[in-house]
């Protein structure tokens, strides 16, 4: 396998049990503020194959030296028969913990003393997350370390009523300018955050970097919000938010209502945070575009390392005079007997299947969350 790229298996006890040394094929696809995601292909009779599949197996892949996917071996398969048999590991990264865990309005009470509404931490986007979190990891006394808080990050305001961290925080962190990343540290995992940063030269495929593009491009889905907070039927309180310059570009105008009865009028902070809620959910409906690129790398680009990572912003020359400068939002990286590819995803692909079912997927859940729990 290439010299960048280092396998190694551990157990549910965070104990190293063996390298991958030889395998058929290893694709990793690091992802931003994203669940990240990895197999890993054996021969029938790599050593290797048992370490995976035992229970709790996991497993972290390196890439020059930097952490690129790292977490339990959620599932696999064996195909093929006795000579050419092959199995297939798929392991998700860490940063799940952002969707296995609940944050509680009373984190530190007992489930029938959750005597106040909601959890609300105001503060950097990098401090907002370590809180949930902190008080996560601490009522269930997981094996997690939060790494010091640098306060990076715009101001945000979040609320938190048996919510997943992934679900309160995604967009609200994205918006913030930061990223969250989960790896495995001595002994448990570590959260930490990062910040991004602009790629300074441009991809082009003058330049030698890009050999496929796929461009894609959809129009927004709201440009005027109406919030609905506090109180019932004629007594409760509304607001409403419009984007004048979306529906002055678009030249047309989508309502979207926002069910936000958590969030009390009387309450001194009402005004900013019935602003920001309306403001996230104009934000969601923005237009999107997306960039599925094949890349070359040589000695302008690279990645991992000096080179890019996801969360940096990246700007493709299309064609003559026509760029796109948007977030690297995933990258999946191959690994193979004919070499190393590199397929990066910039900005929000409107044609992925996949992505748009877990969209929906999680909205739904959401949705249900806040009925059942009177959110």
């Amino acid at each position: 396998m290439n010299d960048d790229v280092e396998v190694t298996v551990w157990d549910k006890t965070f104990t190293r049990t063996g390298w991958v040394g030889d395998p058929v094929q290893v694709v990793a696809t690091p992802r931003h503020n994203q669940q990240p995601t990895a197999s890993i292909t054996l021969r029938g009779d790599d050593p290797k194959v048992t370490l995976l599949a035992a229970p709790g197996a996991r497993a972290v892949i390196r890439y020059r030296g930097e952490h690129l996917v790292g977490g339990p071996v959620r599932s696999w398969r064996s195909e093929g028969n006795a000579t050419s048999r092959v199995w297939t590991f798929e392991v998700e990264d860490d940063w799940r913990l952002l969707t296995r865990v609940l944050l509680w309005p009373v984190p530190t009470a007992a489930i029938t003393a959750q005597t106040s509404p909601v959890h609300k931490v105001t503060g950097p986007a990098e401090t907002v997350v370590k809180t949930f979190l902190q008080a996560a990891v601490t009522r269930l006394a997981l094996p997690v370390t939060i790494a010091t808080d640098q306060g990076r990050g715009d101001t945000i305001t979040a609320q938190a009523r048996f919510d997943t961290p992934a679900d309160l925080l995604g967009a609200l962190v994205d918006q913030a300018g930061i990223g969250v990343s989960v790896q495995q540290g001595d002994g448990g995992l570590v959260v930490d955050c990062y910040e991004t940063s602009a790629w300074p030269i441009t991809l082009s495929e003058d330049g030698g970097t890009l050999t496929d593009v796929t461009y894609t491009a959809s129009g927004s889905t709201v440009t005027r919000v109406v919030g609905g907070f506090d109180g019932e039927d004629e007594a409760r309180t509304f607001r409403t938010r419009v984007d004048g310059d979306r529906e002055t570009t678009s030249g047309d105008l989508i309502e979207q209502f926002v069910d936000a009865r958590d969030l009390k009028h009387d309450d001194t902070t009402f005004t900013t945070d019935s602003t920001a809620r309306m403001a996230a959910a104009i934000t969601a409906g923005a237009p999107t575009t997306g960039l599925h690129v094949s890349l070359n790398e040589n000695g302008t680009f690279t990645y991992g390392g000096r080179g890019v990572h996801v969360g940096d912003t990246v700007t493709i020359a299309l064609t003559t005079g026509v760029t796109v400068t948007d977030v690297l939002r995933s990258a999946t990286l191959t690994w193979s007997a004919s070499g190393v590819r590199v397929t990066p995803q910039v900005g929000d692909r409107t044609d992925d299947p996949t992505l748009t079912l877990a969209r929906a997927v999680a909205a739904v859940a959401r949705q249900q969350r806040r009925l059942h729990t009177g959110s």
